[in-house]
């Protein structure tokens, strides 16, 4: 399910896969401009499990800044970057 493929001139997107139980979000920046990402969330909980720019696969981020609020996920992607989130609902 594409999240957000309109985002062409800032080269940003969003898929979601759904499986039985489990929901990923990926969100990938193709750009060479590191950038602040909004995204509408359906889910009351969002968990790293990847970013591509991880110091652990050869990137320069120590941290990962993301933080959501009770509709939304804002996240700090750098340039070239991909990350994907395991969403969970409060059920």
């Amino acid at each position: 399910l594409w999240r957000d493929c309109h985002s062409e001139e800032r080269c940003f997107y969003a898929i979601e896969r759904r499986g039985e139980t489990k929901r990923v979000l990926a969100v990938m920046n193709f750009s060479g401009v590191s950038g602040e990402y909004r995204l509408p969330l359906y889910y009351e909980k969002a968990t790293l499990l990847l970013n591509s720019d991880s110091i652990r696969f050869g990137g320069g981020s120590a941290k990962t800044e993301f933080h959501q609020n009770l509709n939304e996920i804002i996240i700090q992607m750098p340039a070239y970057t991909g990350m994907l989130f395991l969403l969970e609902s409060g059920e």
